[in-house]
């Protein structure tokens, strides 16, 4: 592949340029940074070089991102083609051997694709997650929630707890290195925090096989690095905190967030993805908040949870982890923890629903809890009781109650009219 590099006041702008298809065109691939190279400013798109309708739908792409005036980015797009121009006859004569136009390509040109006849194939054993039911292993994992919440701490420990081999928060681990990339603080903070976590593990430094990297460009950018240390280093899960920053463009655009997990999913290891969920509007309730952005993030993660602090007291913050998508496992139930700060320490700790409801806002605990609380303050109950105190939908509680009363939870213990009266078991 040959680069060519135009700078302006503003911008940098690349061009791979790819090779030319069986009609001659030339392709390439044009991609538009900050001066520094370090961000995107316009998404990178594939055109033919010497065609003026693809350069002007180019312009009107740049100007629109970037707020600019058309008529600049048109005269830009001339002076880059005009030096293409001049370049021709040097690009085409160059060796492009494994060039792949996006023209159709007779089946004998097409790389080499793998037919597998399952009915040949062993049955392959029981999926493995690097998190009991929660990290799938080999697949991305999206934790979402607001700032503040305990996300990146929550990461941390997870990821400590995988350099050991523990229980994360009363879940099963497989022993693994894990490399934390931070686009969020620096090596400092990070450091001093690590050692926080470590400490309130009982630990006196973090342990071997917790490595951190501060990330100083979009993730697409580093995935091969990445890679490279996954290969040399066997790193097995990899923490990125946070998808904001290491996207490199709009969280909002599918054009941004569908190649960011194709990379993802390239890499030899395990992803947790630490995220931001967008603000809470009239009438909305956390829990039912995603990621901030583009749908795309929630369907192409293979697993996904929530963060939120429930509980809020001096030095300790109850949090739940709210298992939301999975693909490969059933739902953990929520995961309810205690985040304190002590004395240079961090500690995140199990907690059980009861101590969490003692402390927590209601509302925010699953409809489960929350029927449970009823029960306890109003005594045997029938469903209508019980929504009216909780405010909960009606259907929702008979559903759950129905749930409770299949798992041993609740009994039915009497009648009230023709409503039937619940209590615990």
């Amino acid at each position: 592949m040959i680069q060519r590099s135009y700078t302006f006041e503003d911008c940098l702008v690349k061009i791979a340029v790819q090779g030319a298809d069986r009609s001659g065109h030339l392709w390439g691939v044009v991609d538009v940074v900050t001066p520094d190279g370090m961000g995107h400013l316009v998404s990178p798109r594939r055109i033919s070089l010497f065609d003026p309708r693809d350069w002007t739908s180019f312009a009107a792409e740049a100007a629109s991102r970037n707020s600019g005036n058309t008529a600049i980015w048109h005269a830009r797009s001339e002076e880059i083609r005009a030096a293409l121009v001049e370049d021709r006859d040097v690009l085409k004569s160059l060796d492009f051997s494994n060039f792949t136009t996006s023209q159709p390509l007779k089946g004998s040109e097409v790389v080499k694709l793998r037919i597998v006849r399952l009915s040949d194939s062993q049955r392959p054993g029981p999926r493995r997650f690097r998190v009991e039911g929660l990290l799938p292993e080999g697949w991305p994992t999206l934790a979402w929630g607001d700032s503040g919440q305990g996300k990146s701490y929550m990461g941390m420990a997870l990821g400590q707890c995988v350099a050991i081999g523990v229980p994360f928060l009363g879940l099963e681990t497989v022993k693994g290195r894990v490399l934390y990339a931070d686009w969020e603080l620096d090596e400092t903070e990070q450091t001093r925090r690590a050692f926080e976590v470590a400490q309130g593990m009982y630990l006196d430094v973090p342990p071997v096989g917790f490595d951190y990297v501060q990330m100083t460009m979009p993730f697409a950018d580093a995935v091969e690095w990445i890679q490279e240390r996954i290969d040399v280093d066997g790193y097995d899960l990899i923490i990125l905190d946070s998808f904001g920053l290491a996207v490199g463009g709009d969280p909002e655009s599918a054009r941004f967030v569908i190649p960011f997990f194709g990379a993802l999913r390239r890499l030899n290891a395990t992803t947790l993805v630490v995220d931001h969920q967008s603000r809470l509007q009239t009438g909305q309730k956390y829990r039912d908040k995603d990621a901030f952005g583009s749908i795309y993030k929630k369907h192409l993660s293979r697993s996904g949870f929530q963060v939120q602090a429930i509980s809020e007291q001096p030095g300790k913050n109850g949090l739940v982890l709210r298992h939301a998508k999975t693909n490969f496992a059933d739902k953990q139930p929520d995961t309810y923890a205690w985040l304190e700060f002590s004395e240079g320490r961090v500690f995140l700790n199990k907690a059980t629903e009861e101590e969490m409801s003692v402390t927590a806002v209601i509302e925010e605990m699953n409809v489960a809890a929350q029927i449970r609380i009823a029960i306890q303050e109003l005594g045997p109950s029938t469903v209508s009781d019980i929504a009216e105190f909780a405010d909960l939908n009606v259907r929702s509680v008979r559903n759950e109650v129905t749930r409770m009363k299949q798992s041993g939870d609740v009994t039915e213990s009497g009648k009230e009219g023709h409503a039937s009266v619940y209590d615990l078991a």
